[in-house]
């Protein structure tokens, strides 16, 4: 392993506004830092396979879109690097889907519930939708050969602006947030036992970006960065996508944790410098 240490940034399309931020921010890091990043649509997920411990392309257009999407990376070299951050990729807190699956007592407070279960029937439920995520059937992958430190940076909650649309206020008439705050709590604490079984760890978006717990605030919803609009360009809103603000409060956390457990080999003087990188 070479001195200087390497990150891949590995994830479908909420990768789009981390690779968006460090394309335009200054991050204070150290000079022989190195950043890879390596993302395709989630649904090409089960088309990327493990061939002498990299992970490769298995179909020559999922090859074609990771190359165009990942800087013309074709493969990922697991002993290249010093650790690997999963962005997204279906692991994550969705209320309107976990709504969908039933829920305890607690979800009486701002929905509707069917079926109702009780607490531990519920836990195994959001166990096995995390259990599911493409990003954990790729972290499989790795942790068959390498025990390289992996931090998951979960897919962003729902934009709060769909709590304002006829299907969001006939979903959640959110009565009682208490209740909202300790359901997505559960949800948090069953993703990060799922993580924990492969010894990866769970950084959550920053609280700054969250409005109504479990949702995103609407300004983090902005100007979304996502890799399938024309020219890159960010869209007006999009309720499942940040923007280039929400990336570059993704990349601080996740810089500043791997600085943490590496003992000082990522950042250079601590907080990010708010400078573009072309001034």
């Amino acid at each position: 392993m070479s001195k200087s240490y390497r990150l891949c940034i590995i994830g479908n399309s909420h990768v789009a506004a981390l690779k968006m931020a460090w394309s335009k921010t200054a991050f204070d890091v150290r000079d022989d830092f190195a950043l890879s990043f390596f993302a395709v649509q989630k649904y090409m997920f089960r088309h990327i396979g493990l061939k002498d411990r990299a992970l490769v392309p298995t179909q020559d257009d999922v090859a074609a879109e990771l190359q165009f999407r990942s800087d013309g990376l074709d493969r990922v070299d697991i002993e290249r690097y010093d650790a690997i951050a999963m962005v997204g990729s279906g692991f994550g807190v969705d209320m309107s889907y976990f709504r969908s699956l039933g829920g305890t007592p607690d979800y009486l407070g701002f929905t509707h519930v069917d079926p109702l279960v009780s607490e531990a029937c519920f836990d195994a439920v959001l166990d096995n939708a995390f259990e599911d995520s493409p990003a954990i059937t790729l972290i499989d992958l790795i942790r068959s050969v390498s025990e390289i430190p992996i931090v998951m940076f979960p897919t962003p909650y729902l934009s709060e602006r769909v709590l304002e649309s006829e299907v969001g206020k006939r979903d959640f008439h959110l009565a009682d947030r208490t209740a909202l705050a300790r359901c997505v709590a559960r949800a948090r604490a069953a993703g990060e036992r799922i993580a924990a079984k492969r010894n990866c760890t769970v950084i959550w978006q920053d609280d700054a970006t969250v409005g109504v717990p479990g949702f995103t605030s609407s300004t983090f919803n902005r100007g979304s960065v996502l890799f399938n609009v024309p020219d890159g360009n960010p869209m007006r809103y999009d309720d499942r996508h940040g923007n280039e603000e929400f990336g570059r409060l993704a990349m601080n956390q996740v810089l500043g944790y791997l600085d943490a457990i590496s003992g000082g080999r990522v950042l250079a003087k601590g907080p990010e410098r708010r400078e573009s990188r072309s001034g």
